[in-house]
């Protein structure tokens, strides 16, 4: 049986808004597809928020005093500003993306992205 008060609010089909830098040609390129029901301009909006934000990320593991746990990730993803001196981070914030934890020295090896 077909509810018509739950099919009224569906009006148009799935629409997509594609994003994309053609400057970039790398084979370990991927595609990323995000299911969310928007509007078109915030569709747009985001499509293009999302691609500037990964225009120029770059992926650094990293050593580091003190232990993780996933107590550090209740409120939000943790985040570290690296400074390495044979890249150039100019002083943004990267995200977690994972950790390992050694007990035994005091360190965590952490995947930073940003």
């Amino acid at each position: 049986m077909i509810d018509a008060n739950r099919a009224s609010f569906i009006k148009k089909e799935y629409r997509w808004d594609i994003k994309e830098d053609t400057s970039v040609a790398d084979k370990n390129a991927r595609e990323e597809q995000i299911q969310a029901n928007v509007d078109p301009t915030t569709a747009s909006q985001l499509a293009t928020l999302i691609r500037d934000q990964n225009k120029s990320a770059r992926i650094f593991n990293v050593k580091i005093d003190g232990i993780i746990t996933l107590d550090d990730f209740i409120a939000e993803v943790p985040r570290y500003i690296p400074n390495i001196a044979d890249y150039v981070t100019d002083g943004r914030p990267f995200r977690v993306l994972s950790f390992t934890a050694s007990l035994n020295s005091g360190t965590t090896e952490v995947r930073l992205h940003g």
